[in-house]
């Protein structure tokens, strides 16, 4: 039996996303099949020769839902082609083309490239999010958001979170934070990054006083590349944000996996992709944003700071 016309999953913009993505993808083609065939997991698993708990876990793949054994759990080719033909879908070209997106799900991601001991358990979940997501609006209260951090101040704002860490732990936290900045300029979708700061971050001596007017230079150099970088005058006053880092981060598919905000804590992290939560965050760095200095005023500001921090080293 051949699918209906159009019930066919179209897969021609899977080819170029993350690994995690193209499998979130991949389960959600699979659910929404089943389910138009008016056939129950039950079924599908008699057909593979499987529990059930298995078609659950090939189908219900947002990461958020994803314990830590499942963020790695690999789909097999033969059983998703399998089910595609058990849901009607007969052409060879597209289940050749199935397979090999399958494929490109089971591929490492990049976090899985740095030491394991670089991530701790619960910022994992955020930089699988990151890598698979399609832009990202960050707000940060005091430093510099980590995809905009040069190494020497990533080191410093390390040894500042973690005191007790050894000089290999820093070294391999450094390292990934530096790789991790290869989202904004990978060939396929690069992350659409807003970076929304306090001015606080300007002004903040982090390692000491010339790793600050390095930093600063470098973000002058990104804002006059047009990097969206936003800065938030005191004049402005509190935000809504508080003294946490906030993050919304976007997705290729609301179908695949919906929009997620992310504010950071001192230990931990908390996730929602509730609607009204999602909404909030956006209308309220929105808010924040359009107090907020860009372009040339942005850069202004980050040179009379960097300036300030140089002169401060000429005095000691």
């Amino acid at each position: 039996m051949a699918a209906e016309p159009g019930s066919v999953p179209p897969i021609a913009g899977l080819r170029g996303r993350a690994p995690t993505s193209v499998r979130c993808a991949l389960g959600a083609m699979l659910q929404r099949l089943r389910m138009e065939r008016g056939m129950t997991a039950a079924q599908a698993a008699a057909h593979l020769g499987c529990s059930s708990s298995k078609i659950s876990r090939m189908e219900t793949s947002k990461v958020t839902r994803l314990d830590a054994s499942r963020i790695d759990h690999r789909l097999k080719p033969e059983d998703v082609t399998s089910l595609f033909r058990l849901y009607g879908v007969t052409d060879e070209g597209y289940l050749a083309d199935i397979a090999g997106l399958v494929e490109r799900s089971n591929e490492r991601n990049w976090w899985h490239l740095s030491s394991t001991d670089a991530i701790s358990g619960w910022t994992t979940m955020f930089y699988v999010l990151e890598s698979i997501a399609i832009s990202s609006w960050n707000y940060e209260p005091h430093f510099v958001p980590g995809l905009l951090q040069t190494e020497d101040y990533a080191r410093a704002v390390i040894q500042v979170g973690m005191p007790r860490a050894t000089r290999q732990e820093v070294e391999q936290r450094v390292a990934f934070r530096m790789k991790r900045q290869e989202l904004l300029t990978r060939a396929q979708a690069p992350l659409d990054l807003w970076a929304l700061m306090s001015e606080t971050v300007l002004w903040l001596n982090i390692g000491n006083r010339g790793v600050m007017a390095r930093q600063l230079e470098h973000l002058e150099k990104l804002v006059l590349q047009q990097v969206p970088i936003a800065l938030v005058p005191f004049a402005a006053g509190a935000s809504g944000c508080g003294g946490s880092p906030v993050t919304l981060l976007q997705f290729p598919s609301q179908e695949d996996q919906p929009d997620i905000v992310y504010k950071e804590m001192d230990d931990g992290g908390i996730y929602s992709e509730k609607q009204e939560q999602t909404y909030y965050y956006r209308t309220l760095l929105g808010s924040i944003g359009a107090q907020a200095v860009t372009g040339m005023g942005a850069a202004e500001m980050i040179r009379k700071a960097a300036r300030w921090h140089m002169a401060q080293t000429d005095a000691e």
